[in-house]
């Protein structure tokens, strides 16, 4: 096995091709659900970025690429760095080659000067990040999907679990419309409108999305801010798939957006069977505007649609463990639940 960094590199051309389009060849089912398309994943290792990175693929003596993985400095904490778009071909030895590659980023990053070392995060949480833990067969789009051996690899390096987060899917949404009712009436009767909009004009609304967001998640963990053009790459993705989206905005008494809750619908195979379920992906409200039932009316109409629609069920997904969207799920009876978390070690 041998190592090739990016930066050093004499075929970059080549090195980009091999990165971008590893995890279509190394997967296998269940685990290809959900893969970055190999142009986003190139526009990684072509689109400059505020802070060092690199990149890394691991070629066994065919000179065919099994393994890679990314780790670049945060842009806004410099004792901070992540490895992320780690992938592994299990069946070329995934024991030595996770041990080269997680050695190579992290060797990397502590010649940068961090002292501790987040992930998996594909240079900052707008993008890729977290590793699933459980075993449930169930899987949807932008949910992290690894193989248990990535894991394993991980924690072997020296990893041990940081941050935890979770999905949950919930039923009896009528029940839940009906408790959220009251607080949809209480906002329109102070002022606030709803305003949906779907994936055709999603481009339209980014600066929108972008405002709100960077107010309403400025204090989330490993927060970082970023350019409102990666930003419209990172939320038009997953429109571009042809997905039907149940997303709306709230708007203020003078017309103007302050919240929206991103939705999605997919399609989830069980035990043979299908079942379509409606993805509370990003619920975002402006923190002035906080503690007026707004993301409850935003949950409501998208529930409400979601029922004429006949869908399933509801997944509040990938939750930060602690914040108050973990309590969304609880409205309804909870059908199953999924668990993520991201790894961390300190480094001298």
């Amino acid at each position: 096995m041998k190592l090739r960094k990016f930066s050093d590199c004499d075929n970059p051309d080549a090195f980009r091709a091999d990165f971008s389009t590893l995890p279509h060849r190394v997967r296998k089912d269940p685990f290809r659900v959900g893969l970055l398309a190999a142009p986003i994943c190139e526009r990684f290792l072509a689109t400059p970025y505020p802070a060092p990175r690199d990149f890394w693929l691991c070629y066994n003596k065919n000179d065919r690429a099994v393994g890679g993985i990314s780790a670049n400095v945060s842009a806004s904490r410099a004792d901070t760095g992540y490895f992320g778009l780690f992938e592994v071909e299990l069946e070329s030895g995934c024991e030595q080659i996770a041990s080269l590659l997680v050695s190579a980023a992290c060797d990397w990053l502590a010649k940068q000067g961090v002292s501790r070392i987040v992930g998996p995060i594909a240079f900052n949480t707008w993008f890729p990040y977290r590793f699933r833990l459980d075993s449930d067969e169930r899987c949807f789009d932008w949910e992290p999907v690894n193989p248990p051996e990535y894991v394993l690899a991980v924690e072997a390096a020296g990893f041990e679990i940081g941050e935890k987060y979770s999905s949950t899917a919930f039923s009896e949404l009528e029940e839940v419309a009906g408790k959220l009712e009251p607080a949809y009436r209480r906002s329109l009767s102070e002022g606030f409108s709803y305003r949906a909009f779907a994936a055709d004009s999603l481009d339209t609304h980014i600066p929108a999305l972008y405002r709100i967001s960077h107010a309403a998640f400025s204090d989330n963990y490993l927060f970082e801010p970023i350019a409102q053009e990666l930003f419209a790459k990172a939320y038009v993705s997953i429109a571009d798939k042809g997905r039907r989206m149940l997303s709306w905005f709230v708007l203020d008494p003078n017309g103007e957006p302050v919240g929206f809750l991103y939705t999605f619908i997919v399609r989830i195979v069980c035990d043979g069977t299908t079942e379509t379920a409606v993805v509370l992906k990003s619920i975002a409200i402006m923190p002035d505007m906080r503690g007026k039932g707004l993301s409850n009316g935003l949950l409501y109409l998208v529930i409400k649609e979601s029922l004429e629609l006949g869908i399933d069920y509801a997944i509040s997904a990938t939750v930060h463990s602690g914040i108050q969207s973990e309590s969304y799920a609880r409205k309804g009876g909870q059908l199953w639940r999924h668990k993520y978390a991201l790894w961390q070690k300190d480094i001298s």
